[in-house]
This record gives C-alpha cells, sequence and structure tokens, in this order.
C-alpha cells in the first residue's frame, strides 16, 4: 500500500466525525504528538487542515515528508518548502494528494488568492475526484 493510499484508508475510518465528538478528539490528540509549528490545537478549532494533519501523523508520515499545520496557508507555504505544491489546473489529481480551497476562488485558471479549506483524495475517475474532510458537512 503507498502512503497516499495508506492516508486515505485512515482517513475513511474518521468519516462522519463531528465536533467534539470522540473522532474529533481523536484527530485532536494525534495531531498534539506532534504539534506542528508549536500550536497546540483544540476541538474548539476550525479542523480541516488539523484532520489533515493527524491523518498524515497517523500514517507515520512526519514535517520532513508532508506538510503538516493547524493552518492551510501554512500547509500551502510548508508544500512549497518541501516542492511538493502544484497550483495548476491541468494536473491530474492523484489519490492522497491534498486538495485546498478558496471559497472567493472564480474557478477560471490558476488561483491567486487565500486557502480556506482542505480534504484528502480518495478516489479519481475520469471526470471527478472525491475528497474526505475534516470540519465539514
Amino acid at each position: 500500500m503507498t502512503t497516499g493510499y495508506l492516508v486515505t484508508a485512515i482517513a475513511r475510518t474518521y468519516i462522519g466525525a463531528t465536533k467534539k465528538s470522540a473522532k474529533h478528539k481523536a484527530l485532536i490528540n494525534a495531531f498534539n504528538t506532534v504539534k506542528p509549528h508549536g500550536y497546540k490545537a483544540s476541538t474548539s478549532d476550525p479542523w480541516c487542515a488539523e484532520a489533515w494533519s493527524a491523518w498524515q501523523i497517523l500514517a507515520g508520515n512526519t514535517a520532513k515528508e508532508v506538510p503538516l499545520s493547524a493552518s492551510c496557508t501554512q500547509l500551502i507555504l510548508d508544500a512549497k518548502l518541501l516542492k511538493e505544491w502544484q497550483e495548476d489546473e491541468s494536473v491530474k489529481p492523484q489519490i492522497g494528494w491534498g486538495v485546498l480551497y478558496d471559497w472567493q476562488d472564480s474557478g477560471k485558471g490558476n488561483n491567486t488568492g487565500s486557502p480556506d479549506h482542505i480534504g484528502i483524495i480518495y478516489e479519481v475517475d475520469a471526470k471527478y475526484f472525491y475528497v474526505i474532510e475534516g470540519n465539514k458537512g
């Protein structure tokens, strides 16, 4: 199993987690084993980036391999440092990749705004990609 598949398998076990639920608390606890950028997460935080980071941590990934943060903006900055960032609408996404959203983006061309949310891609077909997210729905 590749790391991307392992992380998405872990993320799948957290589907249905709601704020302050046992699954949410488990994600926060996993995040706080590392405290990326010195930040201690709590159950009152927005938690999409914390969920992404916790799934990575639970899979055994470190900040030297993937971006870890409670902040979507910091995830992009760290991905750039790791030379993993791509803002290119023509690239076919892969299972295990993070996808960051800017709710204010026009959807035309590459985005130049600030990210608001992150999810992890668990399936890709010819037309769509499918995402698991923390802090959503």
